[in-house]
């Protein structure tokens, strides 16, 4: 399958997710109100966090070995279902102990919403890796299905829980982990009839896929840190309910930072299995990425507060300032991205880790000093002023490693500027004279 094809079909898969998202956000805000959808959003965090410190990149290994050797898809689906089972358990573990020994750390979350929610972190990193495994494979479609029917079952469950039987968070994560639990039993049940693995946990595969893995996994670490610390320690200093305008803001910044996800995960991929790339192939990427972003943060900080009010209502107008603020930063973050990727293909050069982990230790300690005084608008700026710290740290390194200049990879020609005006146009089927 063709890049842009791909690249296609996962954009109208997320484009699907995004609406997904945008009707699972405004029921969550309307019906919990800023203090419950606060906590909500923490405990996606917390579940997110148990993810990327449990799955030691994993999923990255398994986008790399399946796509640079396919007769190993049968060790890396095993491996993957045994790990992911027995990391899953151990961080929920890990995470129960912290609570009991220091709850403060999570707000005012009562410990059996806590418990019943960190339930959910086995599941994910099952399904996480096979997700992955699928992209190995070039099997995008079936990549794409993991994530868009979680989506779609999430937003039945928030309807019928909260719309219809008036039910508040515990029942909500009760029938989110229940579906989840059986969701990634069919999912492994697909991908035994499809790969046809077995249950052998292979000790000296999983050494090779942990060498790699765990390179990934650093700079995949810090890089969720980076993005998603601000939203605990909001809720730490500020509250549940300065949680919820923040959540507001940052779903929005998500929203925005899709395509580049995606753009990156194809080009991650594509360079894996391609070793002859020079990198010129990113360079074009990374110039059509510049011309993309800079219209979407024009557009969405031209609408961003009248949209705010008419979909969340008046409470979460407040979530407009801190959303300005983070577009900056979502522009380079996006950036980013695409040169990590490309660099992950390539076998993730310590340098990667150094951006990341240079990312999150500026924004720890900056959101430290800014969130208390100035709130969720500091915790924004914080944002930004670290996503291009990183964005100069990896840009260099990109420059140097492939020989090239600045305009190269960030100055698209008139040429490129057309082509994209004219897809654009197609797309949205208006015929150019």
């Amino acid at each position: 399958m063709r890049f842009v094809e791909s690249v296609a079909i996962t954009f109208t898969s997320r484009a699907i997710i995004i609406l997904i998202g945008i009707a699972s956000s405004i029921i969550t805000a309307r019906w919990l109100g800023p203090a419950g959808k606060g906590t909500l959003a923490v405990l996606w965090v917390i579940v997110g966090l148990g993810v990327e410190f449990g799955n030691f990149g994993f999923h990255a290994s398994n986008v790399y070995f399946t796509a640079r050797d396919k007769k190993s898809v049968s060790n890396v689906a095993s491996n993957s279902l045994c790990f992911g089972l027995i990391a899953g358990i151990i961080i929920s573990s890990g995470l129960v102990g912290l609570y009991l020994i220091k709850s403060s750390l999570f707000g005012n979350i009562p410990f059996l919403l806590f418990l019943v929610t960190i339930i959910l972190i086995p599941f994910k990193l099952i399904l996480y890796f096979f997700q992955h495994l699928f992209l190995g494979l070039q099997k995008i479609l079936i990549y794409n299905s993991f994530e868009l029917i979680e989506r779609i079952l999430l937003l039945v469950i928030l309807v019928t829980v909260l719309i219809f039987l008036k039910q508040h968070l515990f029942p909500l994560m009760l029938c989110i982990v229940i579906i989840m639990g059986i969701l990634t039993m069919f999912f492994v049940i697909y991908s035994k009839k499809t790969i046809n693995f077995n249950f052998r946990f292979d000790v000296k595969f999983f050494k090779k896929m942990f060498r790699y893995g765990f390179k990934a996994y650093l700079s995949s670490f810090f890089a969720f840190l980076v993005i998603r610390s601000d939203m605990l320690l909001v809720n730490y200093f500020k509250g549940a309910s300065a949680s919820g305008i923040y959540s507001v803001a940052a779903n929005f910044a998500e929203l925005l930072y899709l395509l580049p996800v995606i753009i990156g995960t194809m080009l991650f991929s594509k360079v894996a299995s391609s070793i002859a790339d020079d990198g010129t192939f990113t360079q074009k990427i990374s110039r059509y990425t510049v011309l993309l972003m800079v219209i979407i943060c024009i557009l969405v900080a031209l609408v961003c507060k009248p949209l705010i009010l008419l979909m969340y209502g008046w409470q979460f107008t407040f979530s407009a300032p801190p959303l300005l603020w983070l577009l900056p930063g979502i522009f380079f973050l996006s950036l980013t991205t695409i040169y990590n990727n490309d660099l992950a293909g390539r076998g993730y050069p310590p340098i990667i880790i150094y951006g990341t982990g240079t990312g999150f230790i500026l924004n720890f300690g900056l959101n430290l000093l800014f969130i208390p005084r100035y709130g969720v608008t500091g915790a924004a700026i914080t944002s930004s002023i670290s996503y291009f710290v990183m964005f100069i740290i990896v840009l260099r390194y990109s420059i140097k490693f492939t020989h090239s200049t600045i305009k190269e990879f960030l100055v698209p020609d008139r040429k490129e500027i057309n082509v994209l005006l004219k897809r654009s146009m197609k797309w949205l089927k208006i015929k150019i004279s």
